[in-house]
């Protein structure tokens, strides 16, 4: 955070910023080294529900922001492996993930993605800052 010119103050900007309200921590170590890391997040929703249940995902809660509306929800599959410290230190893992490869997009039931496949919501309502969405993860896992 102090010598971080290299990232043109990247690093110590996000720390510092004001807007985040949670930090997710990962640690990794053999006998030489130790990592440490911190991803600094963003709440934009307070969440009564975000589970997966017999195969259909379930979004229900309350955005945060006034003015906000969910307009689709990206769907990404990430192969979850565990990763050794040596895996750690080399690309393509040295620096940080990726989200994983984008599948398709949750949308309202008469709507089409335009890239990936579709996934249409059984649920889709917004009502004021209050949501819920649920929709199908069986043509996601097919493709």
């Amino acid at each position: 955070m102090y010598d971080d010119a290299a990232s043109n103050w990247g690093h110590k900007n996000n720390i510092l910023t004001p807007f985040h309200n949670k930090v997710s921590i990962g640690i990794a170590y053999n006998d030489n080294y130790l990592y440490f890391v911190q991803d600094f997040e963003n709440d934009y929703v307070d969440w009564d529900t975000l589970t997966v249940s017999n195969n259909e995902v379930i979004m229900k809660g309350t955005i945060l922001r006034q003015g906000l509306s969910i307009t689709h929800v990206d769907v990404y599959y990430d192969n979850p492996v565990p990763l050794t410290v040596e895996q750690l230190m080399n690309p393509p893992f040295q620096g940080g993930y990726d989200m994983g490869t984008f599948v398709g997009m949750a949308l309202p039931s008469s709507w089409t993605a335009s890239t990936g496949i579709t996934l249409s919501a059984s649920v889709w309502t917004q009502t004021g800052q209050n949501f819920e969405i649920r929709f199908p993860l069986s043509a996601a896992q097919s493709s």
